[in-house]
């Protein structure tokens, strides 16, 4: 199955996600509670270090040249973030990078310690 036709949404009521593929969705397979659906995101078809889909909405740790980047990098643009990956300056390459959350389950993340 192709990682970039892949769909994920928070469950409301079981505060779970649940994950569709562009064929599940178009058979309507997403079940008739999808008003309890929230926070729909697309999947990227990259993966982060770990092997895990990366969606919109997930919190990224970075990693330019090997060095950790601040604060942690959101996925909200797929454009944006495609970008940030292979058009990049050529001596400057993200290197790694890992799922650290997402911004509706730990919005916390967003949030830069303090002295930073």
């Amino acid at each position: 199955m192709n990682d970039r036709l892949m769909f994920r949404a928070w469950h409301s009521v079981y505060e779970q996600w649940n994950y569709y593929s562009l064929q599940d969705l178009a058979r309507g397979s997403a079940g008739y509670d999808v008003a309890h659906y929230k926070h729909w995101g697309y999947s990227t078809g990259l993966k982060d270090k770990n092997g895990v889909l990366i969606y919109e909405g997930d919190v990224l740790r970075v990693h330019i040249q090997g060095d950790l980047q601040y604060p942690p990098y959101v996925v909200e643009d797929l454009r944006e973030f495609y970008q940030a990956i292979h058009e990049s300056d050529p001596y400057i390459r993200i290197t790694l990078f890992e799922i650290i959350g997402n911004r509706w389950e730990q919005p916390e993340l967003l949030n830069p310690p303090e002295g930073i």
